[in-house]
């Protein structure tokens, strides 16, 4: 997740923590070996700080909920940078995010779901609560994409002992301006309803379905796919992954695009593959959007149904 672009579900997190605090800053951050960085920032420019200047830090320490109702008065922090330079921080709330290691195990502390302020703070418990379970929800969302890494992981391991394997990369056109015209509970559904079609098509055999971040989902397909059978597969998904969305005086068509790559001689890796698929999806990008193209393969491919539905 470090280092990985803007994802709107994090933002909208970030966002309402800090509307639930009534706070100038709210963040989703992970703590690496030598610096805190931010998934997601409401209030504050840098997209990382130092982690021997973090509060994050304590918090991750602890492996608990940290409250500084005046951090002038916390020994701790009352000459830290953070506190007596800008962005003069004076309150701090912060819950750990916790997942499990690969091997199992119990669940450790990666990151925080926090808020601060430059002025001091003495938050009701009723709110540290709901802090909390937005922190559940972050969490979930971490797992979410790590899940997707292992399941393609596995798929590599089988396809080295022969078993078939595909990747798609799946980029959804018109999100944005979903999110910005109708809102984000809007693209959530957009999202959610996506997500749901490419779960039920039952023509793709044994698939998975995992999200990359922001508009793009990854699909993992471990059936017997051929690139000839990939094609048709491809064409009906571009007719399946088009939908509607009512505005108040029109209509906005969510569509996809999508690039794809065949596990091969060529393509061996988990980062040869999505690299392969990535540019197949911006070369079907460059030739017309809501359509799709195959690595290795010059066919650009068409959707069987023109009417979004």
């Amino acid at each position: 997740m470090l280092d990985t672009p803007p994802e709107a579900e994090f933002d909208a997190i970030a966002a309402g923590a800090r509307h639930l605090f009534g706070c100038k800053f709210a963040f989703v951050s992970l703590v690496d070996a030598d610096r805190q960085w931010f998934k997601a920032a409401c209030g504050l420019e840098a997209s990382e700080t130092p982690r021997d200047v973090s509060f994050c830090t304590h918090t991750i320490a602890a492996d608990d909920l940290l409250v500084i109702a005046d951090t002038r008065k916390d020994l701790r922090f009352a000459t830290n940078p953070m506190v007596v330079e800008t962005p003069f921080v004076r309150f701090y709330a912060g819950v750990p995010l916790r997942v499990t290691p690969p091997g199992g195990g119990a669940a450790l502390p990666i990151g925080t779901l926090c808020v601060a302020d430059d002025k001091p703070q003495d938050p009701t418990r009723e709110k540290l609560e709901i802090l909390a379970g937005m922190a559940r929800v972050v969490e979930a969302l971490l797992e979410a994409r790590r899940t997707s890494k292992e399941n393609l992981q596995l798929a590599l391991d089988r396809a080295r002992e022969g078993a078939p394997l595909a990747i798609a990369i799946i980029d959804l056109n018109r999100f944005k301006e979903v999110n910005d015209r109708l809102g984000h509970a809007t693209g959530d559904k957009v999202l959610q309803v996506m997500a749901a079609k490419l779960q039920a098509v039952q023509y793709l055999g044994d698939h998975f379905i995992g999200r990359l971040g922001g508009d793009e989902f990854v699909l993992i397909l471990r059936g017997r796919r051929t690139q000839e059978e990939l094609v048709q597969d491809i064409a009906r998904l571009l007719a399946d992954l088009r939908y509607a969305v009512p505005d108040d005086c029109s209509v906005i068509t969510v569509s996809a695009t999508i690039g794809a790559c065949v596990y091969g001689a060529s393509y061996v890796d988990r980062a040869s593959l999505l690299k392969e698929a990535d540019e197949a999806l911006y070369r079907a990008k460059r030739m017309q959007r809501g359509t799709a193209a195959i690595a290795g393969n010059s066919a650009h491919i068409q959707s069987l149904v023109g009417e979004p539905r």
